[in-house]
């Protein structure tokens, strides 16, 4: 039973965040309005949230070219260090 349960945990898709960027930040109670209130109290522009997954999403991307680029170059001294290992 306890693994079924792990099963379709893992299977369910997050919700969609509602608050904006601000307040999911600060851990804010947000009253979805454009802007909302803690924005507006701020003077910060008030961004959806979805928006950020965007960026992170590409932010993720950039990180992956920025992992092979260090794995070449560890590979490069690798071989420097070993020699070449076929």
């Amino acid at each position: 039973m306890q693994d079924r349960h792990r099963i379709d945990k893992a299977q369910r898709r997050r919700q969609d965040p509602v608050s904006c960027q601000l307040c999911r930040l600060k851990k804010l109670k947000c009253n979805r309005q454009q802007p909302c209130s803690n924005c507006l109290a701020r003077g910060a522009t008030c961004e959806d949230a979805h928006v950020s997954v965007i960026d992170r999403d590409r932010h993720e991307a950039v990180g992956s070219d920025k992992n092979a680029a260090v794995l070449a170059r560890l590979q490069k001294l690798e071989e420097a260090v070993f020699g070449k290992s076929d």
